[in-house]
């Protein structure tokens, strides 16, 4: 099971890195392939520690308990909602920090907002996907 949830850990962020560089790269109005690499591969990096190191998930579930979420959709949705946005926060945070040096508050309030709509977005709808091809790559 470990191996599944690195390999989850690994597609999500993947997934991550390519909407949140795309998203960098819209928000700063102009397109560059080598900021999209840069933005990626920094994206990507942060989010696969985040995700190996911070129990993200299982506070996800948490709250979906909490929130008196039972096994199936509802408690899916809560849980992979709460994991998503923390992991775009936590990510665009420390991505701005990196990149924007002592302006990273004013240029992370002003990235936070679309970053967590279609990160968000994209995680609620690849995750499902995600988990099956990690259980496939694992067996």
């Amino acid at each position: 099971m470990k191996d599944v949830k690195a390999t989850v850990n690994l597609l999500i962020n993947i997934v991550m890195g390519v909407v949140l560089g795309i998203t960098g790269q819209v928000l700063n109005g102009r397109f560059s392939l080598l900021a999209l690499a840069q933005s990626f591969v920094l994206s990507m990096g942060v989010g696969y520690l985040i995700g190996t190191y911070l129990p993200i998930k299982e506070a996800g579930d948490k709250v979906a308990h909490l929130c008196g979420m039972k096994e199936g959709m509802g408690e899916y949705l809560i849980s992979t909602l709460i994991v998503a946005a923390s992991m775009v926060i936590l990510i665009t945070f420390f991505c701005v920090f990196v990149q924007a040096g002592t302006a990273v508050i004013p240029v992370f309030l002003h990235m936070i907002g679309p970053f967590l709509l279609v990160g968000v977005i994209a995680i609620e709808i690849s995750s499902y996907w995600i988990t099956k091809i990690a259980i496939q790559i694992c067996k």
